[in-house]
């Protein structure tokens, strides 16, 4: 027998506590590897939900005002957004054909002379 000192208390575990405490550790360690493995995935649930509540409202406005199915008009905001976009940098201006840069390069280098 070990010798107690003066207001020394033992504290007693039982069996199943040690258990249910190894378990949880187990399971957390097991959800942090999971995330880990697939965070790429994660990230692209992330984006792709970001890029729903985004474009949202505009297919609701085409759906109801116009019309339209909602994945048609979830179609025609995903091509044509990025398309605009486009033409509004100016990425789909006419490109000289002795020009091998990229239109972008070359309508700035004519803006400067």
């Amino acid at each position: 027998m070990i010798p107690r000192m003066a207001g020394e208390q033992v504290v007693g575990f039982r069996g199943r506590t040690i258990v249910k405490t190894i378990g949880i550790f187990v399971a957390v360690a097991l959800l942090l590897w999971l995330i880990w493995h697939a965070r790429g995935v994660i990230t692209w649930v992330l984006i792709a939900a970001f890029l729903a509540m985004a474009v949202n409202p505009l297919v609701d406005r085409l759906q109801h005002r116009v019309g339209m199915a909602r994945g048609w008009a979830a179609a025609i905001v995903y091509v044509g957004v990025p398309l605009l976009q486009r033409r509004r940098r100016g990425v789909l201006r006419h490109r000289d054909s002795r020009d091998r840069r990229s239109p972008r390069v070359a309508t700035h280098r004519c803006a400067r002379i």
